[in-house]
C-alpha cells in the first residue's frame, strides 16, 4: 500500500513537470480593418412584397450574397460563407446547400409567395437579409 501512494505521487510529481514545460500558446485574432468588415448584406436577385422574384415552378434559382462596409453600398468586402445560413419559409422548396456566399433554390411545384432569408453571423456582426419569391404555373 505503501508502495502505491509513492508511485501515486510520483506519476503527480511527473505529470507536473510535463505540463508546466509545455507552453500554451496564445491564439492571436486575426484583426481585420474596419473597411474589410461587413456591416451590411445584400441577397441577390433582391425582391419586395410589390416587386419579388419571378420564377416557374420546378424552376432552379441561383441567388448571392453581398457584403458592404458602408451603408451608402459603395465598398463591397468579401465574405465567409461559412457565416451565411440559407432559410427559407416553405419546407417544399430546397435549398442546394446550408451554408456559402452562392446557392441555388429549387421551386417547389405549388405556386404562390414564398419567403427566403440569409442570417450573416460571424460572432461580432448578426443581420439578415429577406426577399420574396412569386412562383407561377
Amino acid at each position: 500500500m505503501i508502495f502505491s501512494i509513492i508511485c501515486g505521487l510520483i506519476l503527480i510529481i511527473i505529470a507536473g513537470i510535463f505540463l508546466s514545460n509545455t507552453k500554451k500558446e496564445k491564439v492571436k485574432e486575426e484583426v481585420i480593418p474596419k473597411d474589410k468588415q461587413p456591416v451590411l448584406i445584400e441577397l441577390l436577385p433582391k425582391g419586395t412584397g410589390a416587386n419579388p422574384v419571378l420564377c416557374k415552378v420546378n424552376d432552379i434559382i441561383a441567388f448571392q450574397v453581398k457584403g458592404y462596409s458602408d451603408y451608402k453600398k459603395e465598398n463591397e468586402v468579401a465574405l465567409n460563407g461559412g457565416y451565411i445560413k440559407w432559410c427559407k419559409s416553405c419546407p417544399c422548396g430546397k435549398w442546394e446547400k446550408q451554408y456559402g456566399v452562392d446557392n441555388f433554390y429549387y421551386a417547389p411545384d405549388i405556386n404562390g409567395f414564398r419567403d427566403i432569408w440569409i442570417v450573416y453571423n460571424d460572432g461580432k456582426l448578426i443581420t439578415s437579409a429577406k426577399s420574396k419569391l412569386l412562383i407561377e404555373v
